[in-house]
Protein backbone atom coordinates (compact mmCIF):
# COMPACT_ATOMS: atom_id res chain seq x y z
CA UNK A 1 0.00 0.00 0.00
CA UNK A 2 1.50 3.67 -0.79
CA UNK A 3 0.63 6.03 1.86
CA UNK A 4 -0.89 9.17 0.12
CA UNK A 5 0.19 12.45 2.70
CA UNK A 6 -1.77 14.86 0.34
CA UNK A 7 -2.16 16.96 3.45
CA UNK A 8 1.66 18.16 3.24
CA UNK A 9 1.31 19.20 -0.37
CA UNK A 10 0.77 23.30 -1.79
CA UNK A 11 -2.41 24.56 -0.46
CA UNK A 12 -3.62 21.92 1.19
CA UNK A 13 -5.64 20.95 4.70
CA UNK A 14 -2.38 20.69 6.71
CA UNK A 15 -0.03 22.57 5.14
CA UNK A 16 -2.28 25.95 4.69
CA UNK A 17 -2.03 26.49 8.73
CA UNK A 18 2.02 27.14 8.07
CA UNK A 19 3.77 30.37 7.08
CA UNK A 20 7.02 30.72 4.53
CA UNK A 21 10.28 29.70 6.42
CA UNK A 22 11.92 31.29 9.04
CA UNK A 23 15.39 30.76 10.35
CA UNK A 24 15.54 29.38 14.01
CA UNK A 25 17.44 30.82 16.64
CA UNK A 26 20.41 28.45 16.61
CA UNK A 27 23.87 28.08 14.81
CA UNK A 28 25.72 24.61 15.17
CA UNK A 29 29.16 23.38 14.23
CA UNK A 30 30.70 26.77 14.65
CA UNK A 31 33.88 26.02 14.12
CA UNK A 32 33.72 24.22 10.61
CA UNK A 33 30.77 27.28 9.49
CA UNK A 34 34.04 29.63 10.21
CA UNK A 35 36.46 27.53 8.50
CA UNK A 36 34.21 27.41 5.35
CA UNK A 37 34.26 30.99 5.59
CA UNK A 38 37.80 31.27 5.38
CA UNK A 39 38.03 29.25 2.60
CA UNK A 40 36.53 31.87 0.54
CA UNK A 41 38.71 33.78 -1.58
CA UNK A 42 40.40 36.96 -0.03
CA UNK A 43 38.27 39.23 -2.23
CA UNK A 44 35.03 37.44 -1.78
CA UNK A 45 35.72 37.80 2.35
CA UNK A 46 36.69 41.86 1.86
CA UNK A 47 33.46 42.31 -0.07
CA UNK A 48 31.12 40.69 2.77
CA UNK A 49 32.93 42.63 5.40
CA UNK A 50 32.49 45.85 3.54
CA UNK A 51 28.78 45.09 2.65
CA UNK A 52 27.64 43.59 6.19
CA UNK A 53 29.13 45.20 8.90
CA UNK A 54 28.37 41.91 11.40
CA UNK A 55 29.84 38.76 9.80
CA UNK A 56 29.04 35.51 10.01
CA UNK A 57 32.39 34.70 12.28
CA UNK A 58 31.28 37.75 15.10
CA UNK A 59 28.13 36.20 15.33
CA UNK A 60 28.98 32.82 16.00
CA UNK A 61 31.76 34.51 18.44
CA UNK A 62 28.93 35.91 20.62
CA UNK A 63 27.21 33.07 20.92
CA UNK A 64 30.47 30.99 21.87
CA UNK A 65 30.83 33.74 24.54
CA UNK A 66 27.47 32.50 26.29
CA UNK A 67 28.33 30.85 29.88
CA UNK A 68 27.19 27.57 29.86
CA UNK A 69 26.45 27.41 33.65
CA UNK A 70 23.38 29.42 33.38
CA UNK A 71 20.60 27.95 34.81
CA UNK A 72 16.56 29.06 34.27
CA UNK A 73 13.42 27.97 35.32
CA UNK A 74 10.96 26.53 32.60
CA UNK A 75 12.73 27.47 29.62
CA UNK A 76 16.25 28.05 28.97
CA UNK A 77 18.05 31.22 29.46
CA UNK A 78 21.09 29.81 27.24
CA UNK A 79 18.08 29.28 24.69
CA UNK A 80 16.91 32.98 25.31
CA UNK A 81 20.30 33.97 25.00
CA UNK A 82 21.23 32.93 21.91
CA UNK A 83 17.77 33.60 19.99
CA UNK A 84 18.21 37.08 21.37
CA UNK A 85 21.78 37.52 19.62
CA UNK A 86 20.64 35.95 16.04
CA UNK A 87 17.18 38.10 16.60
CA UNK A 88 19.61 41.42 16.85
CA UNK A 89 18.87 43.24 13.14
CA UNK A 90 22.46 43.44 12.69
CA UNK A 91 23.38 39.80 13.69
CA UNK A 92 20.02 38.59 11.64
CA UNK A 93 21.03 40.20 8.69
CA UNK A 94 24.77 38.46 8.46
CA UNK A 95 23.01 35.04 9.28
CA UNK A 96 20.57 35.71 6.56
CA UNK A 97 23.16 36.77 3.79
CA UNK A 98 25.56 33.73 4.83
CA UNK A 99 22.48 31.50 4.37
CA UNK A 100 21.47 32.71 1.14
CA UNK A 101 24.98 32.47 0.07
CA UNK A 102 25.63 28.81 0.99
CA UNK A 103 22.35 27.48 -0.37
CA UNK A 104 22.67 29.54 -3.75
CA UNK A 105 26.16 27.96 -3.81
CA UNK A 106 24.41 24.52 -3.32
CA UNK A 107 21.81 24.94 -5.65
CA UNK A 108 24.50 25.69 -8.76
CA UNK A 109 26.53 22.72 -7.13
CA UNK A 110 24.06 20.06 -7.04
CA UNK A 111 24.07 19.99 -3.12
CA UNK A 112 20.74 21.45 -2.73
CA UNK A 113 17.48 18.70 -1.97
CA UNK A 114 14.12 18.37 -0.99
CA UNK A 115 13.58 14.80 0.04
CA UNK A 116 15.56 12.24 0.97
CA UNK A 117 14.38 9.32 -0.98
CA UNK A 118 13.13 9.32 -4.83
CA UNK A 119 9.48 10.81 -5.13
CA UNK A 120 8.08 12.54 -8.34
CA UNK A 121 9.48 16.15 -8.82
CA UNK A 122 11.89 15.83 -6.17
CA UNK A 123 15.51 15.63 -5.80
CA UNK A 124 16.73 12.95 -3.38
CA UNK A 125 19.67 13.20 -1.49
CA UNK A 126 20.19 9.35 -0.81
CA UNK A 127 20.00 9.01 -4.87
CA UNK A 128 22.72 11.80 -5.16
CA UNK A 129 26.62 11.23 -5.93
CA UNK A 130 27.82 10.36 -2.16
CA UNK A 131 31.05 11.10 -2.46
CA UNK A 132 30.61 14.49 -3.65
CA UNK A 133 28.26 15.38 -0.47
CA UNK A 134 30.85 14.20 2.04
CA UNK A 135 32.45 16.52 4.32
CA UNK A 136 30.18 19.65 2.25
CA UNK A 137 27.64 22.43 3.26
CA UNK A 138 24.35 21.02 1.51
CA UNK A 139 20.47 22.08 2.49
CA UNK A 140 17.64 19.62 2.60
CA UNK A 141 14.06 19.61 3.45
CA UNK A 142 12.27 17.14 5.16
CA UNK A 143 10.39 16.11 8.01
CA UNK A 144 11.76 16.60 11.68
CA UNK A 145 11.26 13.17 13.56
CA UNK A 146 12.72 12.49 16.98
CA UNK A 147 13.62 8.87 17.36
CA UNK A 148 11.08 7.96 19.77
CA UNK A 149 8.16 8.69 17.71
CA UNK A 150 9.46 6.93 14.55
CA UNK A 151 10.55 3.98 16.39
CA UNK A 152 6.60 3.40 17.46
CA UNK A 153 5.43 3.22 13.87
CA UNK A 154 8.79 1.26 12.62
CA UNK A 155 10.30 -1.63 14.64
CA UNK A 156 13.05 -1.79 12.35
CA UNK A 157 13.90 1.92 12.72
CA UNK A 158 13.30 1.39 16.73
CA UNK A 159 15.63 -1.11 17.18
CA UNK A 160 18.64 0.84 14.33
CA UNK A 161 18.36 4.06 16.28
CA UNK A 162 18.35 2.78 20.20
CA UNK A 163 22.19 2.12 19.42
CA UNK A 164 22.67 5.65 17.79
CA UNK A 165 23.37 8.92 19.77
CA UNK A 166 21.16 10.78 17.74
CA UNK A 167 17.79 11.98 19.07
CA UNK A 168 16.41 13.06 15.59
CA UNK A 169 16.33 11.88 12.39
CA UNK A 170 15.27 13.70 8.78
CA UNK A 171 12.54 11.64 7.09
CA UNK A 172 10.05 12.16 3.75
CA UNK A 173 6.94 11.24 6.19
CA UNK A 174 5.05 11.67 9.45
CA UNK A 175 5.73 8.94 11.46
CA UNK A 176 2.67 6.70 10.47
CA UNK A 177 3.96 6.92 6.89
CA UNK A 178 7.52 5.21 8.24
CA UNK A 179 5.29 1.90 8.25
CA UNK A 180 6.35 -0.80 6.82
CA UNK A 181 2.85 -0.94 5.60
CA UNK A 182 3.58 2.12 3.31
CA UNK A 183 5.53 0.86 0.27
CA UNK A 184 6.36 4.06 -0.65
CA UNK A 185 8.73 4.23 2.37
CA UNK A 186 12.23 2.28 1.43
CA UNK A 187 13.92 2.38 5.12
CA UNK A 188 16.28 5.63 4.17
CA UNK A 189 16.60 8.11 6.50
CA UNK A 190 19.48 11.28 7.27
CA UNK A 191 20.60 11.42 11.20
CA UNK A 192 20.51 14.61 12.44
CA UNK A 193 23.92 15.39 14.26
CA UNK A 194 23.30 17.86 16.98
CA UNK A 195 24.95 19.44 19.46
CA UNK A 196 24.16 18.88 23.57
CA UNK A 197 22.67 22.17 23.54
CA UNK A 198 20.37 22.08 20.85
CA UNK A 199 18.43 18.89 22.62
CA UNK A 200 18.66 20.16 26.45
CA UNK A 201 18.24 23.61 26.18
CA UNK A 202 15.64 24.21 22.50
CA UNK A 203 13.50 20.95 23.71
CA UNK A 204 10.92 23.77 24.61
CA UNK A 205 10.72 25.64 21.63
CA UNK A 206 9.61 24.20 17.85
CA UNK A 207 10.52 23.02 15.65
CA UNK A 208 12.39 20.85 18.62
CA UNK A 209 9.60 21.29 20.91
CA UNK A 210 9.61 17.68 23.41
CA UNK A 211 5.51 17.65 23.86
CA UNK A 212 5.97 17.20 20.23
CA UNK A 213 8.25 14.54 18.09
CA UNK A 214 7.85 15.71 14.84
CA UNK A 215 7.99 18.82 12.93
CA UNK A 216 6.54 19.01 9.28
CA UNK A 217 8.32 21.69 7.33
CA UNK A 218 12.05 21.96 7.99
CA UNK A 219 15.23 22.92 6.13
CA UNK A 220 18.37 21.84 7.55
CA UNK A 221 21.91 23.31 6.05
CA UNK A 222 24.94 21.45 7.12
CA UNK A 223 27.72 19.49 7.06
CA UNK A 224 27.25 15.91 5.39
CA UNK A 225 28.83 12.45 6.59
CA UNK A 226 28.02 9.63 4.21
CA UNK A 227 30.27 7.30 7.01
CA UNK A 228 29.06 4.45 8.34
CA UNK A 229 28.07 4.95 12.51
CA UNK A 230 28.11 1.59 14.48
CA UNK A 231 27.18 -0.55 11.28
CA UNK A 232 23.85 1.52 10.45
CA UNK A 233 24.26 2.69 7.24
CA UNK A 234 22.53 5.87 7.50
CA UNK A 235 24.28 9.14 6.28
CA UNK A 236 24.76 11.86 9.14
CA UNK A 237 24.31 15.91 8.41
CA UNK A 238 25.72 18.23 11.59
CA UNK A 239 23.13 20.82 11.67
CA UNK A 240 24.55 24.27 10.92
CA UNK A 241 21.14 26.09 10.18
CA UNK A 242 18.03 25.29 10.63
CA UNK A 243 14.62 26.83 8.90
CA UNK A 244 11.01 25.68 9.52
CA UNK A 245 7.75 26.91 8.85
CA UNK A 246 6.45 28.41 11.87
CA UNK A 247 2.24 27.58 12.45
CA UNK A 248 -0.27 30.46 11.77
CA UNK A 249 -1.16 31.94 15.13
CA UNK A 250 -3.58 30.51 17.06
CA UNK A 251 -6.80 33.20 17.38
CA UNK A 252 -6.32 33.55 13.75
CA UNK A 253 -7.60 29.64 12.97
CA UNK A 254 -8.89 28.33 15.62
CA UNK A 255 -12.73 28.61 14.17
CA UNK A 256 -11.34 27.24 11.05
CA UNK A 257 -9.40 24.74 12.11
CA UNK A 258 -12.28 23.42 14.46
CA UNK A 259 -14.58 23.11 11.94
CA UNK A 260 -12.03 21.29 9.63
CA UNK A 261 -11.74 18.69 12.36
CA UNK A 262 -15.43 18.46 13.01
CA UNK A 263 -16.80 17.59 10.04
CA UNK A 264 -13.61 15.28 9.63
CA UNK A 265 -14.67 13.47 12.54
CA UNK A 266 -18.53 13.32 11.55
CA UNK A 267 -17.92 12.37 7.65
CA UNK A 268 -14.43 11.94 6.88
CA UNK A 269 -12.73 13.38 3.17
CA UNK A 270 -9.48 14.23 3.94
CA UNK A 271 -8.49 12.06 6.58
CA UNK A 272 -10.54 8.46 6.23
CA UNK A 273 -7.23 6.99 6.35
CA UNK A 274 -5.80 5.84 10.20
CA UNK A 275 -2.09 7.25 8.77
CA UNK A 276 -3.66 10.74 7.73
CA UNK A 277 -5.54 11.22 11.09
CA UNK A 278 -2.19 10.48 12.54
CA UNK A 279 -0.88 13.42 10.17
CA UNK A 280 -3.92 16.01 11.53
CA UNK A 281 -3.22 14.88 15.21
CA UNK A 282 -0.37 17.24 15.08
CA UNK A 283 -2.25 20.34 13.36
CA UNK A 284 -4.01 21.83 17.46
CA UNK A 285 -0.58 21.15 19.19
CA UNK A 286 1.66 22.53 16.65
CA UNK A 287 -0.61 25.75 16.20
CA UNK A 288 -1.28 25.89 19.74
CA UNK A 289 2.44 25.78 20.75
CA UNK A 290 3.88 28.00 18.13
CA UNK A 291 1.84 30.40 19.45
CA UNK A 292 3.02 30.43 23.14
CA UNK A 293 0.50 28.25 24.72
CA UNK A 294 2.00 26.19 26.54
CA UNK A 295 -1.10 25.96 29.33
CA UNK A 296 -3.64 25.62 26.47
CA UNK A 297 -6.70 23.85 27.23
CA UNK A 298 -9.32 23.08 25.13
CA UNK A 299 -12.32 25.49 25.27
CA UNK A 300 -15.34 23.68 26.84
CA UNK A 301 -17.59 24.64 23.37
CA UNK A 302 -14.58 22.54 21.53
CA UNK A 303 -14.13 19.82 24.03
CA UNK A 304 -16.61 17.28 22.60
CA UNK A 305 -15.05 17.82 19.04
CA UNK A 306 -11.29 16.94 20.38
CA UNK A 307 -12.63 13.88 22.25
CA UNK A 308 -14.04 12.75 19.30
CA UNK A 309 -11.29 13.39 17.24
CA UNK A 310 -8.56 11.69 19.31
CA UNK A 311 -11.11 8.39 19.50
CA UNK A 312 -11.02 8.02 16.03
CA UNK A 313 -7.37 8.32 15.68
CA UNK A 314 -7.58 5.82 18.62
CA UNK A 315 -4.28 3.29 18.93
CA UNK A 316 -2.80 4.87 16.54
CA UNK A 317 -1.84 8.44 18.26
CA UNK A 318 1.65 9.05 18.75
CA UNK A 319 2.67 8.68 22.85
CA UNK A 320 3.94 11.87 22.96
CA UNK A 321 0.66 13.05 21.66
CA UNK A 322 -1.48 10.90 23.67
CA UNK A 323 -0.10 13.14 26.97
CA UNK A 324 -0.25 16.45 25.34
CA UNK A 325 -4.22 16.10 24.14
CA UNK A 326 -4.79 13.91 27.58
CA UNK A 327 -3.64 17.61 29.58
CA UNK A 328 -5.15 19.87 27.22
CA UNK A 329 -8.55 18.43 27.73
CA UNK A 330 -7.77 18.09 31.66
CA UNK A 331 -10.04 20.88 33.81
CA UNK A 332 -6.78 21.66 35.99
Amino acid sequence: MSFIFSGLEKGSWFEKYFQPYHLFGYIGDGERVKEYQQRKPIWRRVIERVAVRTNIISVIANISGIPTTHSGSGESAIAREIIAIIDEAHNRRAVVKFLQQVQSEAVLTGRNFTSIERHYDKISIINADQATLESNLVSIEARLTNYVTAGEFSPVLAEQLERLESKWILTDFPPSGLSSLNERFEGNVVLLKEDPMLDNEFSSYLPFHNSIGWYPFCKITGFYDTRTLQSINFPTISAAFIEYRRPKQFLGVRDDLFRFINEEVRRPIYISEGYNKVLASYLLPIIVLGSGLSKYRVEREHQKIIHGFVKSVGDMMPSKLKIWYTKALSSE
